[in-house]
């Protein structure tokens, strides 16, 4: 588990990774070799990598769909498979509650949901639900804010 400090640090590289460390330091008032210290340790473990949040509309893919798919036991992992490797999908999860897959897909148009759709009738698919995401309410801000390590 960690402590109050690591959870700090690790606020401050949510917040904004590219930030230079010694504007971290003087901020959070740990030193700088602790800060550098940590990051290397954490790298490759705590942080799984480091990355930006995009706004996918303004790149021209105007649809975000959170598919939840419950599978014939035949084809879970040629579905699992299908979701990791398409390159429209941003994000694959294995669930419960009788479901086997989350998936979020981001899409240009409907044409796109329509292609992408058709591809998964190929599986076994007992359910689905099909979830649109028509805006972003809150996204990626767990532990973003030095603030919220008071929390624990």
């Amino acid at each position: 588990m960690a402590d109050k400090k690591e959870l700090l640090i690790l606020s401050q590289f949510r917040r904004n990774a590219r930030e230079n460390l010694t504007t971290t330091s003087k901020r959070i008032h740990i030193p700088i070799s602790t800060i550098y210290d940590r990051l290397k340790k954490y790298e490759g473990g705590i942080i799984q990598r480091h990355t930006s949040l995009l706004d996918f509309t303004k790149l021209g893919y105007g649809i975000k769909i959170h598919l939840v798919l419950k599978v014939g036991l035949k084809d879970k992992m040629p579905v699992r498979k299908f979701l990791h490797m398409h390159p429209r999908t941003n994000s694959v999860f294995g669930i419960s509650n009788g479901y086997d897959f989350m998936a979020e897909v981001i899409l240009k148009n409907f044409k796109e949901v329509e292609t992408f759709m058709e591809q998964l009738e190929r599986f076994e698919i007992i359910d689905h639900h099909e979830f649109y995401i028509v805006s972003d309410l809150k996204r990626e801000e767990f532990l973003l804010n030095s603030e919220d390590v008071e929390v624990f």
